[in-house]
């Protein structure tokens, strides 16, 4: 199911400021209340308010890229500079660090070497200076790459995880009454490089309910949540459920869908999930 177009929009800006370099935090906020409130606000008004966080993200992505140029372009200018100033030093000063080096071990004895060719100081030999010059260049090269590649993940991942209802690990009560409540909590990470819009579906299968890290399970769900979540951040969302029939080893799924920002669509990515024994609760003695 592809979500309202204002929203996409809207989403994809956001994706793109970020990338840009732009702080998006306000934004991230405003977007998420829409997603808080969205069968509750008309087309309308829906589609103003997105209008309005796109046309704030478009001007702070425009800032972002132009900041990026300026720095990019000192980097460059900085390393020039470095350069030039390395060969012009050299120019002009080799023989006044050739004599520095006299003054300073002039009394020193010097020995013939084995081998009878004419020995040049270090300080005027020109292919020692090639090799200074050489690794000022690179390493100015460097600084010019790493402020152009600046924020980037070399290996992008999200995380999802299932917590028990004293938000840990393990303790998951596995035997539940029918029209008991169940609480549990969702975990989710993001380490994609840029704010994701996930959405996080629960379904309730059985033991032979098929699901794995492709293929999603053939089930309506039950529950859903969604958020857009900012790079290296996670949130951590209550999920309470009543159980409305019983069964053995029903298998409770939750699984990580989130929004491609390139297409628009949901993307399916990963899942998991708990085995439940709902019982039917004991009968009352008249």
């Amino acid at each position: 199911m592809k979500p309202p177009e204002e929203l996409i929009e809207c989403y994809q800006a956001i994706v793109n400021a970020s990338k840009a370099g732009a702080n998006v935090t306000k934004q991230i906020n405003e977007f998420n209340l829409l997603l808080k409130n969205l069968n509750k606000l008309s087309k309308t008004e829906l589609t103003r308010r997105a209008l309005e966080i796109k046309t704030e993200t478009l001007k702070l992505a425009q800032q972002a890229q132009t900041q990026t140029l300026i720095n990019i372009t000192i980097a460059v200018t900085i390393a020039i500079i470095v350069v030039v100033l390395a060969v012009l030093f050299y120019v002009k000063y080799r023989y006044r660090l050739w004599l520095l080096w006299i003054r300073m071990r002039g009394g020193y004895r010097v020995y013939p070497g084995h081998g009878g060719g004419k020995r040049e100081s270090m300080i005027t030999s020109g292919e020692v200076w090639a090799v200074i010059l050489a690794i000022m260049i690179v390493a100015s090269v460097f600084a010019v790459a790493q402020a152009i590649t600046a924020g980037r993940v070399v290996e992008p991942f999200s995380e999802l995880g299932l917590l028990g209802p004293k938000m840990k690990i393990g303790d998951y009560p596995t035997r539940v009454l029918v029209g008991d409540k169940i609480k549990r909590y969702i975990y989710i990470g993001n380490h994609m490089g840029y704010p994701v819009w996930y959405i996080v579906y629960a379904k309730l299968g059985n033991r032979t309910t098929f699901v794995n890290s492709t293929i999603p399970a053939n089930l309506p769900p039950i529950w859903k949540y969604q958020i857009l979540l900012p790079h290296n951040s996670n949130t951590t969302t209550p999920v309470t459920l009543i159980m409305n029939k019983t069964g053995s080893n029903l298998k409770l799924i939750f699984e990580l869908w989130y929004i491609d920002p390139e297409t628009g669509k949901e993307k399916y990515y990963t899942w998991t999930h708990l085995y439940l024994n709902v019982t039917a609760p004991p009968t009352k003695l008249t």
